[in-house]
């Protein structure tokens, strides 16, 4: 059970991650492997309400997750 909590917040992580790109790719109308590199810089000094905006994103998709795998295991 402990690996899948630490895979699910894994996969969850990259999700966001990649949903974040695409979003990225789309405002700067290119395609999205090339904003990877400038997507990670961008997060790294990325002011404090971008972070926990970002970071909520990710607990809210594991929450998600969690609740259907709840769901889906009664």
């Amino acid at each position: 059970m402990r690996w899948s909590k630490c895979r699910m917040a894994h996969i969850g992580n990259q999700s966001i991650c990649m949903q974040y790109i695409l979003d990225f790719a789309k405002q700067l109308d290119v395609d999205p492997r090339t904003c990877v590199k400038y997507f990670l810089k961008r997060i790294q000094v990325a002011e404090l309400d971008y972070k926990k905006q970002f970071r909520w994103a990710i607990k809210a998709f594991q929450e998600g997750i969690a609740k259907q795998a709840r769901i889906k295991k009664q």
